[in-house]
């Protein structure tokens, strides 16, 4: 039987703690997960929820069969990180789109202005999953759009794209905390260099078992 690590519940060898840095954001941000997403080992969102461990997660097709999604969404404006022009209602406008540099206010950490800070819902899926879950749930789909206008190129190793700016989810929640300035540059580096030493471990473990094979 292979020994399993109490904290990221892993087998050792696979085991992440050594990468995670704890952050504690003052936002109230959440993720929507495919669940097929949750059971792939490749998955950055494991990494990110023992970073965060406060971070709302509901790993289900269906929002409907999530019980705490409406009472968070019931709590002030929400905005889904997704292009406007995709996923749309057929016989519906877009939704309406933003970017992070239109909210710069909203999106402060410690905003005593009065306003309402606005949630960012994230979506943990593949392009194609994404769509069609916004596309089977009309009330998420309806949301305003969060624009991700980042220039880097995503640094997502393990997993192939042929979109060289296709975040991961780890990437694209990390630079909206950047941008943002919801956390410090110190906790960004410290993130991004466990998420690279997470992705070398997964690519030597890789190695290691094609050589044994």
């Amino acid at each position: 039987m292979r020994e399993i690590c109490a904290q990221c519940q892993l087998p050792l060898k696979s085991c992440l703690c050594s990468w995670v840095h704890p952050i504690t954001p003052r936002c109230d941000w959440a993720v929507w997960q495919d669940p097929n997403e949750a059971k792939h080992a490749k998955n950055t969102l494991r990494l990110l929820s023992l970073c965060w461990p406060d971070l709302p997660i509901w790993s289900t097709k269906t929002l409907d069969q999530a019980a705490e999604f409406d009472a968070w969404l019931a709590k002030g404006p929400v905005y889904v990180v997704f292009p406007a022009h995709k996923a749309c209602l057929p016989g519906q406008p877009e939704p309406q789109s933003y970017q992070l540099s239109d909210l710069p206010l909203a999106l402060q950490a410690n905003d005593h202005s009065g306003q309402v800070t606005p949630r960012l819902l994230f979506i943990d899926a593949t392009w194609r999953k994404a769509s069609a879950m916004l596309l089977t749930n009309p009330q998420i789909a309806r949301l305003p759009r969060l624009h991700l206008d980042i220039p880097e190129q995503a640094n997502y190793l393990i997993r192939k794209s042929p979109n060289p700016y296709s975040l991961s989810s780890f990437e694209a929640i990390v630079a909206c905390l950047e941008r943002s300035s919801i956390i410090t540059l110190d906790d960004v580096i410290l993130l991004r260099q466990g998420y690279q030493g997470w992705q070398l471990q997964v690519m030597g473990y890789r190695c290691e078992v094609g050589k044994e094979g």
